[in-house]
């Protein structure tokens, strides 16, 4: 009766040890297919900021284009001849200033003295 009571102790102790194994084991393998799945879905999120990259590229280089157009346009229409044929189009009348037209503004210093002149005067 003690003979078999240590053999089934014994051998317990021998499950109980593979347990222990398959455990770690099973552990093991649970974690590897726990760190596969995140590495797959980096590697997901990795090819869908690389496709956002590719699509943001391509607009950027579209907005490029059109704001090159864009500055050329903007370029031919500020030039004088340009301006000119526009104001014979529409029919300004425009003609060159002449000298009674233009006011000069006098410097700052040139303030401060003419007032003063006006307050010694008075």
């Amino acid at each position: 009766m003690f003979r078999n009571w240590n053999q089934k102790r014994k051998r317990s102790r021998k499950d109980l040890f593979f347990s222990d194994i398959a455990v770690i084991i099973g552990g093991m393998v649970f974690l590897l297919l726990v760190l596969g799945v995140i590495y797959l879905r980096l590697q997901q999120n990795n090819h869908a900021l690389g496709e956002k990259i590719k699509i943001v590229e391509s607009e950027l280089a579209r907005i490029r284009l059109i704001n090159s157009n864009l500055e050329k346009e903007l370029a031919r229409l500020k030039a004088p001849a340009s301006i000119l044929k526009r104001a014979e189009f529409m029919d300004l009348n425009l003609m060159p200033t002449q000298v009674t037209q233009i006011v000069r503004m006098p410097e700052v210093d040139e303030l401060e003295f003419i007032y003063r002149d006006e307050i010694s005067e008075e």
